[in-house]
């Protein structure tokens, strides 16, 4: 009898390693990108496995081994001035006026940081973790999110270091991710903490209209802060540190990468971002909204109100229509949805998947061509029920 339990413990065990090879471990891979348009090229499925769990499951506080990974592409900034020489025959000097950090993004080695780092200055020079000082140029700016993308002057500085790598999907609510950085120009800190929430600006006067959907945590931040990345334990970038709240204690805010990757590519292109314009303003699903609708939780983003004659409005979209899906994807943040509409490309359709409560209920396809954005004060919106 013994040796019978002793045989099927082992089978047990046996069958058990067995699965654990065979079948795959959940895991947000198809999520991972990297600027220089490589996939996962530094082995961080090496780092998965020292961690020895995936990004999505608990694992411990470290991030020694995602720091080495991260510090090659972070740069220390600095925007001001030159001073020209008094003394003959003496070089002139650089003096700056405002300092930061900033990210290697991309083969081509672009560089970005926030828009107020570098504060309409046209002298700026970074530094790389082997100290190399270079000079780089302004490509572009969207102040309206704080993203300034510049390039090197002397590219060969930055031929050797990677480029950053970065995951699409929001880290989850709790999870483990650090902050990289220069603050009050000590090179490369570090700082940790966990994700308080997702979405965040709708509250913030200051950049509601644009749409930021930040990422808070409770990582302290510091001036020179601004411009580094915001990591996961597996050293993928996230987000980028933009923001703290007025006297807020343990309250900063991070871009996304869904906010930062679409101004990055018309800033390369033109050199400057253009909103595309569809005409509706959102907001939540209440409770009761829902329960008309059929649903027993809020789901979808809420028609608040429809521009006259804008591409929503010519499209049959109506005030309290709640959307489901867009382009077969689902949206439960009114700003998370507005930022998809404005930043897609004009005159390309996108597909709205809506429920109608009034006068009955039904469910209809919409299809709204984007334009290029309009100007707000000239929207006039629908009046209606």
């Amino acid at each position: 009898m013994n040796l019978e339990r002793h045989t099927l413990l082992v089978t047990a065990i046996l069958l058990w390693l067995l699965l654990g090879v065979l079948i795959p471990q959940s895991s947000s891979a198809q999520e991972v990108r990297c600027a220089s348009g490589a996939v996962d090229p530094r082995g961080r499925a090496t780092l998965r496995h020292h961690l020895g769990q995936a990004h999505n499951q608990r694992a411990p506080q470290d991030f020694t081994e995602a720091f080495s990974l991260t510090k090659p592409w972070v740069l220390s900034i600095a925007a001001g001035e030159i001073v020209k020489a008094k003394i003959p025959k003496t070089k002139d000097t650089f003096v700056p006026k405002s300092e930061g950090s900033a990210i290697i993004w991309g083969s081509e080695r672009y560089i970005v940081t926030n828009a107020h780092v570098i504060k309409g200055y046209s002298e700026l020079r970074a530094r790389t973790h082997h100290r190399r000082v270079i000079r780089l140029r302004l490509v572009g700016v969207y102040k309206e999110l704080d993203i300034a993308l510049l390039e090197t002057q002397t590219p060969e500085a930055l031929a050797d270091l990677p480029s950053a790598c970065y995951r699409t999907a929001l880290p989850p609510i709790g999870s483990w991710v650090a902050a990289v950085g220069h603050p009050y120009s000590m090179p490369y800190s570090l700082s940790t903490g966990v994700i308080s929430a997702h979405h965040r600006g709708a509250r913030l006067s200051e950049w509601a209209r644009y749409f930021p959907g930040f990422i808070q945590t409770n990582i302290t931040l510091n001036p020179g802060n601004s411009g580094g990345p915001l990591i996961d334990q597996e050293g993928f970038m996230v987000g980028m540190n933009t923001a703290i709240r007025e006297g807020a204690v343990g309250m900063s805010l991070a871009l996304p990468i869904s906010r930062i990757k679409p101004v990055i590519e018309q800033l390369r292109q033109s050199g400057e971002f253009k909103r595309s314009y569809v005409g509706l303003n959102l907001s939540k699903v209440s409770y009761n909204r829902a329960k008309r609708a059929g649903y027993m939780t809020p789901v979808g983003v809420r028609v608040k109100r429809v521009a006259e004659g804008g591409p929503a409005d010519i499209a049959g979209i109506k005030r309290n229509d709640i959307i489901l899906k867009v382009n077969g994807r689902e949206f439960h943040d009114p700003g998370a949805l507005s930022w998809y509409m404005v930043s897609a490309l004009p005159e390309i359709p996108i597909t709205i998947e809506l429920v109608r409560t009034l006068p009955t209920k039904r469910k209809g396809l919409a299809m709204i061509v984007p334009k290029q954005s309009a100007k707000r004060d000239k929207v006039k919106y629908r009046v209606g029920k």
